[in-house]
């Protein structure tokens, strides 16, 4: 079997760092034994490769090197200014078993929030899943694992999801989420479905998705998965998130949309969020600054105050006629009160 079936978009890495601190532990030499034909380099700490000056992120895209760490700071973070996508009424919080993605999408923060464009993998899952089950002994929590990546991605390599969708399993008042763009379903495919877990699946236009979700799974791939999973009892979210403004992006928008719910049943698809293109005004700056290859990021944006955080996005007009003409579309095949707009 060749590494790029085995480990999906993985061949393109290039080399691997590890911490010392980090041989301890299984993960670790589950990886270097599986990606034995990378060059390998000792470190004392990840931050010595990935905080490092003079880096340029998109470089770094084209062939990212793999940085096996032990998180020693935060293992969880509240996520309740952040991600207000679902959760109502339930703590919720996010966490980054791994930070950088596989993928390359035009309009992501991380190439903001970030200078360096390799990827860090968090080998002590168990310490991050402890954190988890103190806080759920307080009081019942939902639990973003795909903040900071496409965690499905890393599937084939390292079973992070499935490690977790067991933990959720035996840990009352846990609740987690696993957001995705991949087409990699089939890795969790052989686990029953889990009540503790809910699968969010990406989805743009095929045109937004070919263009600007660079190294993503097709909108047909995405959908072919999605609907696996569906069918085989998982509890699903979609999440129409960003919404591009691009040429014809009313009919695009629409026609994905339709041919969603033409593939699958509504009555089964938990909820649907969606929101317009946005980001922190500082990490757009910062993109635009080392990127000229993407004129969706190049929009003349204006800058909005968001509670106690700033947010660069599309002017009031556009965006209401882009949050109104999109829930029209969905409203056409899902209940209102399983639609949510998402913004900030």
């Amino acid at each position: 079997m060749s590494p790029e079936t085995q480990d999906g978009p993985l061949p393109h890495v290039r080399r691997i760092y590890y911490e010392r601190d980090s041989l301890d532990w299984p993960a670790t030499q589950n990886i270097l034994t599986r990606l034995s034909h990378l060059p390998v380099v000792e470190i004392g700490h990840y931050k010595d490769v990935f905080n490092r000056p003079g880096q340029h992120f998109q470089t770094q895209k084209r062939s990212p090197a793999l940085i096996l760490a032990v998180e020693r700071e935060r293992l969880i973070y509240d996520a309740s200014a952040r991600i207000r996508s679902w959760g109502a009424g339930v703590p919720l919080y996010y966490n980054a078993p791994v930070r950088n993605c596989l993928f390359n999408c035009d309009y992501c923060f991380l190439q903001g929030m970030h200078s360096s464009g390799n990827v860090v993998l968090f080998v002590n899952t168990p310490d991050f899943m402890q954190e988890a089950a103190e806080r759920a002994k307080r009081k019942r929590i939902v639990l973003s694992l795909s903040y900071m990546t496409d965690l499905l991605a890393f599937e084939p390599l390292v079973p992070i999801s499935r490690q977790w969708i067991a933990f959720a399993d035996r840990t009352d008042n846990l609740e987690i989420e696993i957001r995705t763009k991949s087409e990699f379903y089939g890795a969790i495919r052989t686990l029953s479905p889990s009540e503790s877990t809910i699968l969010s699946v990406s989805l743009s236009p095929a045109h937004v998705a070919a263009h600007y979700e660079r190294g993503c799974a097709s909108f047909a791939g995405r959908l072919f998965a999605v609907r696996q999973a569906v069918e085989a009892g998982w509890r699903v979210r979609l999440c129409f998130d960003p919404i591009v403004y691009v040429d014809g992006w009313e009919e695009k928008y629409e026609r994905c949309v339709r041919e969603v719910f033409t593939r699958l049943d509504p009555s089964r698809i938990e909820e649907v969020s969606f929101g317009v293109m946005r980001m922190a005004p500082d990490f757009l700056s910062r993109i635009r600054s080392v990127r000229s290859d993407s004129e969706i990021l190049f929009y003349p944006f204006v800058t909005e105050e968001d509670g106690a955080s700033r947010v660069a996005t599309y002017p009031v007009e556009l965006r209401e006629h882009m949050r109104e003409t999109m829930h029209e579309s969905l409203r056409r095949h899902m209940p209102d009160d399983r639609i949510h707009f998402v913004h900030g």
